[in-house]
């Protein structure tokens, strides 16, 4: 199981997501995917001989970390040819990802559905999933809620889905920025007075 980066926060957090639900499903039943398209298109693009969850990034807030000076972290690094500068800033990534699931006849229809939500929400509420959650893939959990039960039909195949689950999870994240020239500048004391002659020559 992968934690997510840091520095690839953007990336890493939908797949470390992924990654765990996956682990707690039976993939030969089970499709997880995330997509950034439309979900009502989904359950016509996908194959439907799973039991299908779907996750879709909806909003994402922001924050930075810290409180004046302390908000950028300037890092010296030594080199044997010069000195570089880089700065850090470290924020706060809070993710709304909407949850979908789809189940068919064929897959169990509605005792199948049933029981994947309650599993879905086994993973994903309550104390001891959220800190699951961040032991494996240090995202922390904030919210789990909703779900509305749906039919509707794809083609002449019945679809029973669950629609509208909201799951907030927050991460932290690092921006570094690229590598400058540090010059180390020597402060000097106007009033300092070296005494006697100097002689050159």
């Amino acid at each position: 199981m992968t934690k997510i980066n840091p520095d690839n926060w953007m990336t890493t957090t939908p797949r470390c997501l992924k990654e765990y639900i996956e682990d707690r499903l039976d993939l030969d039943f089970h499709t997880v995917v995330m997509s950034f398209g439309e979900a009502d298109d989904l359950a016509r693009q996908q194959p439907l001989e799973k039991r299908l969850v779907h996750l879709e990034i909806d909003d994402i807030d922001n924050r930075r970390l810290g409180f004046g000076d302390g908000v950028v972290k300037r890092n010296i690094n030594p080199n044997p040819v010069i000195y570089t500068l880089t700065e850090e800033e470290a924020q706060w990534h809070e993710f709304n990802f909407d949850i979908g699931l789809w189940v068919s006849d064929e897959m169990g229809g509605v005792t199948a559905r049933l029981e994947l939500f309650e599993r879905l929400t086994d993973m994903l509420d309550g104390p001891s999933a959220e800190q699951a959650v961040w032991d494996e893939t240090d995202i922390e959990i904030r919210s789990f809620r909703g779900g509305q039960f749906e039919l509707e039909k794809v083609g002449d195949v019945r679809i029973y889905r669950v629609v509208g689950i909201e799951l907030m999870a927050r991460v932290a994240g690092r921006k570094v920025s690229s590598a400058v020239p540090y010059i180390d500048e020597a402060e000097q004391d106007p009033e300092l007075d070296i005494g006697g002659e100097i002689i050159v020559g």
